[in-house]
């Protein structure tokens, strides 16, 4: 034992803790060897014998114990061979008693490492660092293990029983089998005494006989109860094997006829013990199967070799088995082949779905990093697009309708409003960009979809496709964000066009989808009522390699800047996942594909529209607000928008700064910047500033905001979220709802302007 752990550490199975507590185990083995044998050897005293010998066979455990500790604890269960080996022998050598007691000091040894091994209270020696495992399934270890030693126990000991009752009657037996041919002799010799007296020979003969006939009812009564002491053997061993879940079967080594087949196998296989072939029953084949071992298991002189343990599927019942292979000797004497097999489908499933599992962690892993990339790139574009956008906008309000301007103001414009919806593509990336979710349905946002101008030019651009729309009448709504899921069909349809060059119809459904259990496709559906998009087209396909990768960001097979940028499906991966839905994708290379969007159902009502205020609605009374952003051109434009607006506006480069202009100074309302670098971002300037003004009214101005600013901001009363770069419009609308709030109260949290 200790030269294995020496070569495992050798190889670096093993650590050196390890090692050493296996060295320690051994050396306490041996050292204890030579007191043992001597008390052993000296003491007469049968009491103080047993003693001597429990507390040698204790320390045994102990050592054993540790052994399997040192070398992974529960990690290591499998090592739990020795107490069987230990049990086996003891229950060979010993009463039934010792048997039982040996083997509940095993088990109690056993639980308690595993228990204060999990506990924490002892350390925990791995040997695979990524090794872990729950408390459930510990104790399961744990119950399975004792449970075994426990029943090797009841075998051992009853097979000694057996083999000490056996050995007895064998002995009786042999005893007056010599009696009887002592006497069958002494017979003869009495026949040749008396041949030349016939009568007083017919005589003896006679009585002889009487005696004779009388000894052979007697013995025959012996057989009787032998062969039903056989009988009763037979029929425990039978039980035995009937109750072990695993199938075992022994046929004969050369005609390969199945001899004998336990209780789980012939239920496994539905069939009964017949002359058939091994290879007939298990495999419907004519002829030994690939996996067919019966001359692996002898040497080239016609040697048993051994086990040969094996894995492989079974073409009958479709399940995987673990196969133990060996060749025996038959009650018969003739040699066979035993196998022992166990099921471990199960198993299987489980890796495979652990496989599954970790391939979709990997896959999300990777787009979370890409998106929050693209979500640092998108937030320094917004502080960069805040003057094309919003300086523009300012200077059109104070030029007249014939200025020569007017129009390069207003391309500037409608260019950075383009590039500031590609930058709200890559915050839905990272699922960090200011929403509002309402109550709405699709069907809604599939019509306007279809009404809209961008499915009118992407018409035209493929004059050969064609889309068909059928949705249910009776839709059920959800809760969603508008323009993220008009943007979603809008990317997922122009694919589709665009995946059919030669023309073709793409097909556009919504339906009410009611899922019982949970459904395995491209990711695992919950059991939910949802409603189901699914838009099908009959293009070109999407290769398998290309198919785990298509939401990334980024990741086009498209020419880059003449027909995609790579984050029209990662933004609608992102939008289906900020409504908490799932998606399914079915491809097939040269017939289509289809894309099924799951959105979980409302039975709310959809609210009525509200009309959007106009710019003099929005004016301000010349009411004091304080701007707090690090970045200047951001506090120009907001002043600037202020200003416009008839608000007395004033900005501050910091959270800092900000605190000491509200010091000995007062503000009606405060719009402040989320993110800023460095110093006091927004979330530390609020909490700073409720000490000093706890009902100061205030907004949020970002880019994107932290799920967990957004609580702490809405606990501290911030009244709304306006997004950059800003507009005169949403800027307006909302400082005018702040304003109007009364102190200490604030409106929904993640409001979109």
């Amino acid at each position: 034992m200790w030269l294995v752990a020496l070569s495992a550490y050798s190889l670096g199975v093993i650590g050196q803790p390890n090692f050493i507590g296996v060295s320690l185990a051994d050396l306490c083995l041996i050292t204890m060897n030579p007191p043992a044998l001597w008390f052993l050897k000296h003491i007469r005293h049968p009491q103080y014998l047993s003693v001597i010998s429990a507390a040698i066979n204790l320390l045994e455990i102990v050592c054993y114990t540790a052994v399997i500790y040192s070398l992974g604890g529960i990690e290591a269960s499998y090592l739990t061979i020795i107490y069987a080996v230990f049990i086996t022998y003891v229950g060979a050598m010993d009463n039934r008693r010792k048997t039982f007691v040996i083997a509940s000091s095993c088990a109690a040894a056993y639980a308690a490492m595993v228990l204060l091994e999990g506990a924490g209270l002892i350390p925990w020696f791995r040997i695979n660092p990524h090794f872990d495992i729950t408390w459930t399934q510990r104790l399961s270890v744990l119950f399975t293990v004792i449970s075994l030693l426990m029943l090797l126990a009841v075998i051992a000991s009853y097979t000694a029983s057996l083999r000490k009752k056996g050995q007895e009657a064998l002995r009786r037996k042999n005893i007056e089998l010599e009696l009887q041919t002592s006497r069958l002799l002494q017979a003869e010799n009495d026949l040749r005494v008396a041949h030349s007296n016939s009568e007083r020979r017919v005589v003896e003969r006679t009585a002889e006989l009487s005696r004779a006939n009388e000894e052979l009812r007697q013995e025959i009564e012996v057989r009787h109860a032998a062969e039903k002491f056989l009988k009763e053997t037979h029929k425990t061993f039978q039980t035995v094997l009937d109750s072990i879940d695993a199938a075992i079967y022994v046929a004969d080594l050369k005609t390969h006829e199945i001899l004998f087949m336990n209780r789980y196998m012939r239920k496994a296989f539905d069939v009964e013990v017949t002359d058939s072939r091994c290879w007939e029953v298990f495999n419907g084949a004519w002829g030994p199967g690939p996996h067919h071992t019966m001359d692996r298991l002898l040497d080239e002189n016609g040697n048993a070799t051994g086990v040969h343990v094996w894995e492989a599927q079974n073409p009958s019942t479709q399940r995987w088995y673990i196969n133990y292979d060996r060749i025996i000797t038959w009650v018969d004497g003739r040699r066979a082949f035993l196998q022992i097999a166990t099921d471990v489908t199960q198993l299987k499933i489980m890796e495979k779905e652990r496989m599954e599992s970790e391939a979709k962690l990997h896959r999300a892993q990777k787009m979370e990093a890409l998106g929050l990339l693209a979500g640092g790139v998108a937030h320094d574009l917004n502080n960069i697009l805040s003057g094309i956008l919003s300086l523009p906008e300012l200077l059109l309000l104070d030029l007249p309708e014939t200025s020569s301007l007017r129009n390069p103001l207003t391309v500037i414009k409608k260019s950075g409003e383009k590039a500031a919806a590609i930058v709200q593509d890559l915050l839905h990336l990272t699922r960090r960009s200011v929403v509002t979710a309402e109550i709405v349905n699709l069907n809604t946002i599939v019509s306007d979809y279809i009404a809209s101008p961008e499915h009118k030019m992407l018409q035209q651009r493929h004059s050969g496709c064609r889309l068909d729309v059928n949705c249910q009448s009776d839709l059920m709504n959800i809760v969603g964000v508008p323009s993220q899921l008009a943007k979603s069909i809008m990317n997922l349809v122009s694919n589709a066009f665009e995946a059919m060059p030669e023309g073709g119809v793409v097909s556009l459904s919504t339906r009410n989808e009611s899922i019982d259990s949970n459904m395995s496709g491209f990711e695992k559906i919950a059991e939910n009522e949802y409603v189901l998009m699914s838009i099908t087209d009959s293009g070109m396909g999407i290769p398998s390699a290309d198919l785990e990768r298509i939401f990334e960001p980024f990741f086009t097979k498209k020419i880059l800047g003449s027909s995609g940028t790579g984050l029209g499906m990662a933004v609608v991966w992102g939008v289906v996942k900020d409504h908490k839905g799932f998606i399914d994708v079915k491809s097939t290379l040269g017939v289509g594909t289809t894309f099924r969007l799951f959105f979980p159902a409302s039975h709310h009502a959809v609210p009525e529209p509200v009309a959007s205020p106009s710019l003099d609605a929005i004016q301000g009374q010349g009411q004091s607000v304080l701007v707090v952003d690090d970045m200047e051109v951001q506090r120009i434009i907001a002043c600037g928008i202020l200003r416009k607006l008839d608000y007395t506006a004033a900005a501050v480069a910091s959270g800092e700064e900000a605190l000491s202009f509200l010091q000995d100074r007062a503000v009606d309302l405060l719009l402040i910047d989320m993110i800023m670098d460095p110093g006091m971002n927004g979330l530390e300037t609020l909490k700073a500033l409720r000490k000093i003004r706890p009902h100061q009214k205030a907004i949020i101005a970002s880019g994107y905001a932290e799920t967990d600013d957004v609580t702490a901001a809405k606990q501290l009363g911030v009244s709304a979220y306006v997004s950059k770069p800003y507009s005169i419009e949403q800027l307006g609308q909302a400082i005018m709802e702040a304003l109007q709030q009364p102190p200490g109260s604030a409106s929904e949290i993640g409001k979109c302007r």
